[in-house]
């Protein structure tokens, strides 16, 4: 979702509300009630509207709403005007990142922001079998009964689906793609070059260096990886990935693992 976000806003027309995901009018205690709290409205309507006076179009990043239905809620039923973007990718890789965020010890060349905070850290992500409180976290992060029902509150001209391997097959393509569906009435400038943000080459942990591990935890994700086949074949702009129906992950792909 960071690749999304910095590259639509490299369009002349298009721009979001925050620098980084913005939680300002569904924050934490906002995201309970069925429509914000009419003083975070009309903060967010100024902002968003010093920002129209150079862009047409302006975006709001949320990736944490698809874990808030009453929020999601409120944008499907009373912001009909509010097109929603929804990028997925493979739930292993998912999952890998988030314990790799918040969980493993991380070597020196990684960015002290970027490693765990608090006491303590595990050198294998093979603790996700091992300790029961550590999947039972895993399983408070997956979106696959989230994403269909959200998807099913949106009325098909309102919902952009893709898989994230279509952005990395077809970027410049899957761009211009995305920005003519958003409104905008230019392509993006000649020198427009898709780029990657936030993302991290090399061995995240010991899961690509064990197969059965990957195994295994595919098979725990099973019913994620069912629920996305299911949006994809239903809402989805393009044809179910391959990757996606073979079950691949950041591990079948060695450009990605070679890095620090």
């Amino acid at each position: 979702t960071t690749s999304l976000r910095e590259n639509l806003r490299r369009h002349a027309e298009i721009e979001f509300s925050g620098e980084w995901e913005d939680y300002e009018i569904f924050a934490q205690g906002q995201a309970w009630k069925f429509v914000p709290l009419k003083s975070k409205v009309d903060a967010f309507s100024s902002k968003t509207a010093r920002l129209r006076s150079t862009a047409r179009l302006v975006g709001l990043a949320l990736p944490g709403i698809i874990h808030s239905p009453i929020s999601y809620h409120a944008i499907s039923k009373q912001m009909p005007q509010v097109k929603v973007v929804v990028v997925v990718c493979d739930p292993l890789d998912r999952l890998e990142k988030e314990f790799w965020y918040r969980f493993m010890c991380h070597s020196e060349a990684v960015p002290q922001d970027l490693r765990p905070q608090g006491e303590g850290c595990e050198s294998s992500i093979e603790v996700l079998l091992q300790k029961p409180a550590y999947w039972s976290w895993a399983e408070s992060h997956l979106a696959g009964p989230h994403l269909e029902h959200f998807l099913s509150t949106l009325s098909p001209n309102r919902l952009f689906l893709l898989h994230q391997a279509t952005l990395r097959a077809n970027p410049d393509a899957t761009y211009a793609r995305l920005a003519q569906w958003l409104g905008a009435k230019s392509p993006f400038s000649q020198n427009f070059t898709p780029a990657l943000h936030n993302s991290y080459k090399g061995h995240r942990s010991d899961l690509c260096l064990n197969s059965s591990l990957q195994e295994s935890l595919k098979a725990m994700l099973s019913s994620e990886y069912e629920a996305m086949e299911r949006v994809l074949e239903r809402y989805g702009k393009d044809a179910v990935p391959d990757e996606l129906k073979m079950r691949q992950c950041r591990c079948d792909r060695p450009g990605e693992l070679i890095g620090p």
